[in-house]
């Protein structure tokens, strides 16, 4: 399972029913109900076809949640996510009172001084491997010693480079402090699903990512997980 739902699940202590709402290709319907559809967007854009065939009541609280979860899986709609469907949903969100100037503010305009400090020691490190037409950008343990929201940093950075390098291929890779490296694949040409799915991950087409036990070192001039 993707995103580490699995650990969740298997920590719960009763045994309840599973409700599996997503929109991943490599979902494994894992639920007991499962609504899975590959083609949205979002998990949000998939809840709220949900809520209009069912005739759920979408109040302005709802809109505004929704349409994050839309704007956030699309990179602001700059994706290859990026759809009709999505669009039409976002359109439709919006005059249900999706707060637009409040998604702005704490969405596209929310990055702290620690995350550009992070992100400048992130693209000191970036290399790129021609062959695979590839770039791949490095993030250590010891980068967060004065970085007081790591996961805040951290976030974005993938799409960052994606949305700039002229490559087939990003991969960002990050030191976590339980001994862990975290994996996020970006592409627009390649299906990464595929490739974080046999490491252990998933996600989307263009999106996706993996956790594996190790720590980042370079060998022969390469970063290696070891």
């Amino acid at each position: 399972m993707y995103a580490g739902v699995h650990e969740i699940i298997e920590g719960l202590k009763e045994d309840l029913p599973i409700i599996n709402i997503d929109h991943h290709a490599t979902n494994q319907n894992y639920g007991q109900l499962n609504l899975v559809d590959a083609e949205a967007s979002s998990t949000a854009e998939v809840v709220y076809n949900f809520f209009s065939h069912n005739n759920v009541k979408i109040d302005k609280h709802i809109a505004t949640a929704l349409l994050v979860g839309i704007l956030t899986d699309t990179t602001n709609f700059t994706n290859p996510g990026t759809t009709v469907s999505s669009m039409r949903v976002a359109s439709e969100l919006i005059s249900h009172g999706a707060r637009t100037n409040e998604i702005s503010k704490n969405l596209l305009k929310n990055k702290s001084i620690d995350a550009l400090r992070l992100w400048g020691k992130t693209l000191a490190r970036l290399e790129e491997n021609k062959e695979l037409n590839m770039a791949i950008a490095v993030i250590k343990k010891e980068d967060f010693t004065d970085i007081q929201s790591p996961g805040e940093a951290v976030e974005g950075v993938a799409n960052f480079l994606n949305a700039l390098l002229n490559v087939s291929l990003v991969l960002v890779l990050r030191e976590t402090d339980d001994g862990f490296v975290k994996g996020s694949f970006r592409s627009t040409d390649v299906d990464v699903s595929q490739i974080a799915q046999a490491l252990g991950g998933g996600g989307h087409k263009k999106a996706a990512g993996f956790t594996i036990k190790g720590k980042l070192d370079k060998v022969d001039g390469r970063w290696q997980i070891v």
